[in-house]
């Protein structure tokens, strides 16, 4: 079986505090569940006895969602705000800040997370589904910043 990270996933593993080979393993031998948007996804414990944001854990569950294509495609950015969007597999990332540690990742809902720092400074919000989210001015996204407005298209 073949597995290709998105960007965004390879980006996001050591945030989440997994390694690509345990997703990897997640994906292979894992428990596999429907999720939403098209995706599957899939879930693995492994034995961890270790810490993670200042708590002491014996075991760490990692989940993943991916796309199947010809190989599975693994979905799940200063100070300058980033827009990533991807209108393949509409998923989108709104970056506010370099992400300099370890964050937790606060599910909001099905469709969207939020990343924060022990801190409490957001760093981003991910956006699973942003074609219905962000689509209430005629299917696009409009970016207005420093008095210069872009318009994105949130199309496939």
């Amino acid at each position: 079986m073949k597995i290709r990270f998105h960007p965004h996933a390879q980006d996001r593993l050591h945030e989440r505090g997994a390694t690509e080979e345990e997703v990897i393993a997640t994906i292979e031998r894992g428990e596999r569940f429907p999720a939403k948007h098209g995706r599957t996804g899939f879930r693995c414990n492994f034995p961890f006895d270790g810490e993670w944001n200042n708590r002491q854990y014996s075991a760490k569950q990692v989940e993943a969602y991916a796309v199947e294509e010809d190989v599975w495609f693994l979905m799940s950015g200063g100070d300058v705000m980033k827009l990533s969007y991807d209108p393949k597999y509409n998923f989108a990332y709104i970056r506010f800040h370099e992400k300099l540690g370890q964050v937790s990742t606060i599910k909001i809902s099905n469709d969207m997370n939020i990343d924060i720092a022990p801190d409490g400074t957001v760093y981003g919000v991910e956006l699973l589904n942003p074609k219905e989210q962000l689509t209430g001015d005629n299917g696009v996204l409009i970016v207005e910043s420093g008095g210069q407005r872009q318009e994105i298209a949130l199309v496939a």
